[in-house]
């Protein structure tokens, strides 16, 4: 295996878990009703959409690339190829 085959899905995993912290972050914003401020809140609620799109499609590519790459079973990537599976991030994404 090339240096690549690690290196690829190690820079998606730390794309989801910066995404994860990300999206939560800006939900905990939201939840923590301290900002007056309609207009701020309404920006955390669209950054906290776009944070949710960018760590469901992270995980998506993660977990596909990763099975086809070997480091997991490639039952993943078999699960992940079905089109009514494809269907949800590129749904997700719409947002």
């Amino acid at each position: 295996m090339t240096v690549f085959n690690y290196i690829t899905p190690i820079i998606y995993w730390l794309l989801v878990i910066s995404w994860l912290f990300i999206f939560v972050f800006y939900l905990r914003r939201i939840i923590n009703d301290k900002f007056k401020d309609k207009l701020l809140n309404l920006l955390f609620i669209i950054l906290c959409f776009d944070s949710f799109r960018t760590l469901t499609e992270s995980t998506y590519f993660g977990v596909w690339y990763t099975s086809l790459s070997g480091l997991i079973s490639i039952d993943y990537y078999n699960f992940l190829a079905q089109p009514e599976i494809v269907f949800i991030p590129k749904i997700v994404n719409l947002n």
